[in-house]
């Protein structure tokens, strides 16, 4: 469980660096298309770009709902060691109170 956390916080890493480089290449080219007009090959390096953010924001919301899910399994895994704590308790107690009783009665 802890490895599947560890996994998609250096996905999610992953992916803000991606979109930092985004970032950047835009920045680039907005300061790019100001000074020159674009031809065909910027216009083709747009689009790229443009599919390239469409992908990163993909991956990262899959990402999201994986962390959302893990963090769920984590509750609900949580929940259910509480569970079998408390009945084990339980069980230890009553067997303690039984051999106790045991004890009393040969001790009569």
């Amino acid at each position: 469980m802890e490895a599947a956390i560890v996994h998609l916080d250096h996905s999610i890493r992953n992916t803000e660096n991606k979109l930092d480089s985004i970032h950047v290449q835009i920045s680039e080219f907005e300061n790019f298309s100001s000074e020159t007009e674009l031809g065909v090959l910027e216009q083709i390096s747009v689009l790229k770009l443009l599919q390239s953010v469409s992908e990163v924001k993909q991956e990262y919301e899959k990402i999201r709902k994986e962390i959302l899910e893990v963090q769920e399994l984590q509750q609900q895994l949580a929940r259910s060691l509480q569970t079998q704590v408390q009945f084990l308790q339980g069980r230890s107690k009553m067997l303690k109170e039984k051999i106790l009783e045991r004890i009393n009665i040969e001790k009569t």
